[in-house]
């Protein structure tokens, strides 16, 4: 019964927060779409810092744990660091980031039809997501590879 209130507590709570956000506030979908975009670029810029601080080997770039406590370093991956930037698991980082990618995919490939990456920005979102070495990166790259 406690894990049903706190599952039904949870998804209410989300559920109103969005529904004030979008009717009461009287946001557009696509605004709030295109802010979800922008922070998901920032994030996956984030990422790409920090797996290059891990290159050079400056501590607190890649160590986010001096921030917050969650925000520590997730070894493993290719180079030795798995990204989770604000997030406190790699996977959260690329499931947040999965739809963000799904754009770029898009305006990479129908360059004429862009949406709102450009080249730089839109492989650097990829850059970004895949650098977190989840495994939920190859079930989005499976997913969108079917378009």
């Amino acid at each position: 019964m406690g894990s049903f209130l706190k599952v039904f507590i949870g998804l209410s709570a989300s559920y109103l927060f969005f529904y004030y956000v979008v009717f009461q506030a009287g946001f557009k979908i696509h605004s709030l779409f295109k802010y979800y975009l922008v922070g998901s670029f920032l994030c996956a810029i984030v990422g790409i810092g920090q797996v290059l601080s891990f290159f050079f080997g400056f501590v607190p770039g890649y160590d986010l744990s001096w921030i917050l406590d969650t925000w520590g370093v997730v070894p493993g991956g290719l180079f030795g660091i798995r990204v989770s930037t604000f997030f406190g698991e790699p996977t959260y980082h690329a499931m947040f980031l999965s739809g963000a990618v799904f754009v770029a995919i898009h305006d990479l490939l129908y360059r004429k039809k862009a949406y709102f990456f450009n080249p730089i920005s839109g492989s650097l979102m990829i850059i970004g997501v895949y650098v977190s070495f989840s495994n939920t990166d190859w079930v989005v790259w499976c997913c969108q590879s079917l378009l």
